[in-house]
Formats: C-alpha cells, structure tokens, sequence
C-alpha cells in the first residue's frame, strides 16, 4: 500500500479515513456501544434523545454533567 496523501489541512486520521473509504455510514439511526451516549454522532443524539423523551439539548446538558455512560445519563435526565 502506498503512502497516504495529505492535503487540504486534513490530519493524518481524517486523510487515512478518507482514502481507505471509511466515513460516516448515514445510514446508522442506533448506537454503536448502547451503554454509551456519543453526543459527538448526530444519529446517536436523535436516537439517545427519543429513547429518553428529552431535547438533543437536555441530552448533551446531561452528558456533560454526569459523563457518557447511558444509565447515569437516563438517571439525571429523569432526576434520580
């Protein structure tokens, strides 16, 4: 395999992503690790915000209160 190009200010992990054709797969609607909450992944958020009934807000509020593991997260959403 040849050397991977840079350009455009891309690092080395975004430019190795892009030309081994790994991206976000669009089509992904539920969590990779459902013990997680990654609010960095805009499904993730739609689907952690309609599996607690909360605002994509609200979610990311909780996150970064009580940290990413799912069962703190529904915890402090549902104020236990």
């Amino acid at each position: 395999m040849g050397a991977i190009p840079t350009s455009g200010g891309l690092s080395h992990w975004q430019n190795a992503c892009h030309w081994s054709g790994m991206s976000d797969n669009k089509t992904k609607t539920a969590p990779q690790d459902a013990k997680r909450v990654n609010v960095n992944e805009e499904y993730e958020v739609v689907y952690w915000s309609k599996r607690f009934a909360t605002t994509p807000e609200k979610l990311r509020a909780a996150v970064k209160k009580v940290g990413v593991m799912a069962d703190a997260v529904d915890k402090e959403l549902k104020g236990k």
